[in-house]
């Protein structure tokens, strides 16, 4: 017998600039943030002008010297992220002892995981002279993100 994936019946968001396509949960919202960032969202009313329970933010930036994921974050710990000339995102220096290296879609990316399964839970996947980024965000409630992130980035296509 065969089962279906939890993830076959989620909408795609397409991102025609950046080439890359991902699946949400049906009852997720998104949103494009500056920079071309989305936001995967839920909330109790999916309103996107309402503070969201969880999201997941997925963006893109170049890595024109493909510098491997862990040379990557330490840059990135020290100097934030800039996408399209402007820095958007910093972090606080992540603990680089708890990152694991994933297959997602062919790809050998990295995940940062949270060590609760409910906080900020990074992944970091290379490709072709960029990364794509996911962040998870959680604001309240106790959705477990953590597994909605690892189920999110396996829909990752490109």
């Amino acid at each position: 017998m065969v089962t279906s994936s939890p993830t076959t019946n989620w909408p795609v968001f397409s991102n025609a600039s950046s080439q890359y396509q991902i699946k949400y949960p049906q009852d997720w919202s998104f949103k494009l943030l500056g920079k071309g960032t989305l936001q995967l969202f839920t909330s109790p009313s999916n309103n996107p002008a309402v503070e969201p329970d969880a999201a997941i933010n997925v963006y893109v930036i170049n890595n024109p010297s493909s510098t491997d994921p862990l040379t990557f974050l330490r840059q990135i710990s020290e100097e934030g992220v800039s996408t399209e000339g402007a820095t958007e995102f910093g972090y606080p220096s992540p603990n680089l002892g708890l990152a694991l290296f994933i297959p997602v879609n062919g790809t050998r990316a990295m995940k940062i995981p949270s060590t609760d399964g409910f906080s900020q839970s990074h992944i970091y996947v290379p490709q072709h002279g960029r990364f794509i980024i996911l962040d998870s965000i959680r604001t309240q409630g106790s959705i477990p993100l953590d597994q909605f992130l690892n189920m999110i980035v396996s829909t990752l296509k490109f």
